[in-house]
């Protein structure tokens, strides 16, 4: 028993140092800077520590510039566990403890006014990058080799007009555990609360050094750093489609940093890279400046999650308000009960506060799933762009890394435009305006103006334009509105309205011709077109004018026999001198009387013959001829039968007396007279002969034989054959529209006669032979 004790000592010595000698190891981080005075900057690093490793008591960071590094000082200012009430997480602060993850906070300022920093300033290098690099990375991702941890920020130093400026930061946490085979819906949160600057987000390269990037495996890229559900299956690089159940492929989001896709290799361990570059805008030279970038790096670990589903928050995550407009978004969560969960969890839901001023508020906070209302009174700005804002949401289940899901609302405002306008009358009704546009942020363009006038105690538009200058004529006196719908090219969606009040005089105010309406009439009526001059003020003259010839100078009420279509307008005028005119169009009234079109049909055939009375009035007479005689049908169909070829015609008159004329003719193919000719008697074993005769004429006809009940491949109109005994021939006809005749023949054999000489065999010479047949 005493020989066992010391080698107990040394096992639990060497479970100790064991743990003890972990080396550190960073599963990610983010650097962020604030320009706090001239060239002067407030540098905050934030690194996560991977609890089961050793102890991290100082990083090493350096700052870089074109060839020039300058070392930087970090110190820390403070730790803090996340997401640490599942399994207990990191028992022992900045030692070796429970897994889990710490997050470790350090601070530096950088003067690059003064040494050894001004280096940069004096060699002329405007963007530097406040860099760390240390021997502390994973060692054993496979999604991409591995190496010295490196992560940054940038900026430019020589962009002096800025006075104030901070990164972009990330305000959620990383997410570095996600369940095998469930959705990963995460934003790292993109924050710029205090500048409103323009962001740029994209996935990039991990790094191991300055300037260096790593290499990743297989199909995997920054942009695909890990593998996706895809379909077929063991392909990367699928179309995402992120609203697919499970979603397919690795969607990124360049909107709203928004990252979506299903892992499904359940030991995979590979980082994610984002990137937010960071613009502003800038009056002088009306363009954007590229003022620096932060990158926020993350080990994400696939692992299996038995019996849980992550938390959703449905839903669109892109809204647009005019400035000074208020927005209400109600946004909810969800979780569905895993199939072996024994109780469904209750979902928390919170956000960053990345809009100031806004109010985000949970419903009710006993419900299991949460709901939130986000609601933001906008301002209007003095500066004529448009803006995005954003604010990220987070849920989880349980208080878990695992167990996070973010998105991020995006909200552009846009400011109404700034203008100038007139307003003006001129003689005889006439009203012109003049609106100037002015965009500061695409000064060659002016944008567009919807203009709309109407009466001022009727809601009646008089006129409409979508010009920025112009003029009406108008047909009315009295007050009118103006309104002017204005947008600017860069903020269509948010026109301002202005509204002038004017007085017209002067106007013809043009009376009706019937009812304003063009028509159809039947032809060969009369139409009486009738006017009221008494509603024009000061009226003095009229004139009808139709066809372009003038046939009335001073009837209110002509009357037009509609032999064909014409144009008619009414011109008016009234002691001031004004003109205006006003038009309609009659027609004739058009209609088919008959539903049959010309057809082909076989003799014999009968045929009926419909009449087309749709949408006319009735009741309907009818008249109906063949051939041009009188059928004396009245009804409104017929039947005929094909003897030959007849050309039917039918009037219809309907209740307003209106008459339509239409025909259609019938043909048929071929008389019935076919004839198979033949000799009478043939003899055996001679060619017989039998010819088709009497035929009209018809397109390509097909010849059938039989003989004696068997098919010949003869096809026309004559057939030879041996003849050997007696035999019947039969032919039939078919004609293109189907029809057929047929006509049959029989022909008696004759035998052919022997000659039989009789002689006797041997006779003498100079005898007399006679022979008998």
């Amino acid at each position: 028993m005493h020989k066992t004790l010391p080698i107990l000592i040394l096992f639990f010595c060497s479970v100790f140092f064991k743990t003890d000698s972990h080396a550190q190891t960073i599963s990610g981080g983010e650097v962020y800077y604030e320009l706090i005075g001239a060239k002067k900057y407030k540098v905050t690093a934030h690194l996560y520590r991977m609890c089961e490793s050793g102890a991290l008591n100082g990083i090493t960071a350096n700052l870089y510039g074109d060839t020039v590094v300058r070392a930087m000082h970090f110190k820390r200012i403070a730790i803090r566990k996340i997401n640490d009430t599942c399994n207990n997480p990191c028992n022992k602060q900045n030692a070796a403890s429970n897994s889990g993850f710490e997050k470790h906070t350090y601070i530096d300022t950088i003067d690059f006014n003064v040494a050894p920093y001004d280096v940069f300033v004096s060699k002329q290098i405007c963007v530097v990058n406040f860099g760390i690099r240390m021997a502390a990375r994973y060692a054993n991702p496979n999604t991409h080799d591995t190496g010295q941890f490196y992560i940054d920020a940038s900026t430019n130093i020589c962009l002096t007009h800025i006075t104030k400026n901070t990164s972009p930061q990330f305000s959620m946490e990383p997410k570095f555990k996600q369940g095998c085979n469930l959705p990963m819906v995460y934003s790292p949160g993109p924050l710029d609360s205090t500048d409103n600057d323009s962001f740029v987000f994209s996935l990039v390269n991990v790094q191991s050094n300055y300037k260096v990037n790593m290499t990743y495996k297989g199909s995997l890229t920054p942009q695909i750093p890990m593998s996706p559900f895809c379909l077929p299956p063991g392909t990367v690089n699928c179309k995402p489609l992120p609203n697919a159940k499970p979603p397919r492929g690795f969607y990124f989001d360049d909107r709203n940093c928004q990252t979506i896709f299903t892992p499904t290799v359940c030991n995979e361990i590979g980082t994610i890279k984002y990137k937010i570059e960071e613009y502003r805008y800038n009056k002088q030279t009306q363009k954007y400046e590229w003022l620096g970038y932060s990158v926020r790096e993350m080990l994400v670990n696939i692992v299996r999650i038995p019996d849980n589903n992550p938390p959703t928050i449905p839903g669109n995550f892109s809204a647009f308000i005019c400035q000074g407009n208020k927005i209400c978004l109600s946004k909810v969560t969800r979780d569905n009960q895993a199939p072996n969960q024994l109780k469904a969890d209750t979902t928390q839901l919170f956000w960053d506060y990345g809009i100031k001023d806004a109010n985000f508020r949970i419903k009710d906070s006993t419900a299991r799933e949460k709901e939130a209302e986000f609601c933001w009174q906008t301002i209007k700005k003095p500066n004529q762009r448009l803006e995005k804002n954003f604010f990220t949401m987070g849920t989880h289940d349980r208080k878990c890394n695992i167990n996070l899901v973010s998105h991020t609302q995006t909200i552009a405002t846009s400011p109404a435009p700034k203008f100038k306008y007139t307003n003006g009358l001129g003689n005889c009704g006439q009203v012109n305006w003049n609106v100037a546009i002015y965009d500061s942020l695409y000064p060659e363009y002016t944008g567009s103006c919807y203009t709309v006038i109407k009466p001022l105690s009727i809601n009646k538009i008089l006129f409409s334009s979508r010009v920025l200058s112009g003029a009406a004529t108008l047909n009315y006196n009295g007050k009118i509105v103006i309104e002017h719908y204005i947008s600017a090219t860069s903020n269509i969606g948010c026109p301002i309205m202005v509204v002038d009040t004017l007085t017209a005089s002067n106007a013809v105010e043009l009376p009706a011709i019937n009812d304003n309406i063009d028509h159809e009439v039947c032809l060969g009526s009369i139409v009486s077109f009738k006017t009221l001059p008494s509603q024009v003020s000061g009226f003095n003259q009229l004139k009808w004018v139709y066809n372009g010839a003038i046939q009335n100078i001073k009837d209110s009420i002509i009357q037009i026999k509609m032999d064909s279509a014409i144009y008619l307008y009414l011109q008016v005028a009234n002691s001031s001198g004004c003109l205006a005119e006003r038009s309609v169009n009659y027609t004739i009234r058009q209609h088919n009387a008959i539903l049959n079109g010309d057809n082909t049909y076989c003799k014999g055939q009968v045929v009926n013959i419909v009449a087309n009375t749709l949408d006319l009035p009735r009741p309907i007479y009818y008249k109906w001829s063949i051939n041009g005689i009188d059928t004396a049908v009245v009804d409104s169909a017929f039947s005929i039968v094909i003897d030959k070829s007849k050309k039917v015609k039918l009037k219809i008159q309907d209740a307003e007396k209106c008459e339509f004329t239409d025909s259609v003719t019938n043909w048929y193919y071929l008389n019935s007279n076919l004839v198979l000719k033949s000799a009478p008697m043939v003899c055996r074993d001679s060619i017989a002969i039998v010819k088709a005769s009497d035929l009209s004429p018809s397109n390509n006809p097909t010849y059938k034989w039989k003989l004696n009940g068997k098919d010949s491949l003869n096809n026309d109109s004559v057939f030879h054959f041996r003849m050997k005994k007696e035999s019947k021939v039969l032919l039939k006809i078919l004609y293109q529209a189907g029809c057929s005749i047929t006509d049959s023949i029989e022909l008696k054999s004759m035998p052919t006669p022997e000659v039989d000489l009789s002689y006797i065999p041997y006779q003498c010479a100079g005898a007399l032979i006679k022979l008998q047949p």
